[in-house]
């Protein structure tokens, strides 16, 4: 018998799409920009310049999901080691991850019907 695979989120995979992940995103962006900022008086960007190690991201991560989706993600499951040479690279990363985390409550309705 094949592993069965239990969602960390009861949000199906479709409305993570559509109503979670268009705010998530952004909010996300705007906090890694920060990230990589200059500090007030100048000087190089957060240390970061617009690449980024995968200890800043996990921090943003921890930082930011709980707000969205009332749960934290275990970050070795979202977070690729060795950092992100830039914010579009991290979130185009990210997202096939958190819908791997999310159920798949379209999948299992079909499945539940052909058992009936």
């Amino acid at each position: 018998m094949g592993k069965i695979k239990e969602a960390l989120f009861s949000v199906s995979k479709e409305e993570f799409e559509a109503q979670i992940w268009p705010e998530l995103e952004i909010e996300l962006r705007v906090v890694m920009e920060e990230e990589a900022a200059p500090p007030p008086g100048g000087g190089p960007g957060g240390g970061l310049s617009m690449n980024f190690d995968s200890l800043t991201a996990v921090t943003v991560i921890v930082a930011v999901i709980p707000h969205h989706l009332d749960k934290e993600v275990p970050a070795e499951k979202v977070i690729r080691e060795g950092g992100y040479a830039s914010i579009d690279d991290f979130i185009t990363d990210i997202k096939p991850k958190f819908l791997k985390l999310c159920s798949d409550l379209k999948k299992d309705k079909v499945e539940e019907q052909g058992t009936t």
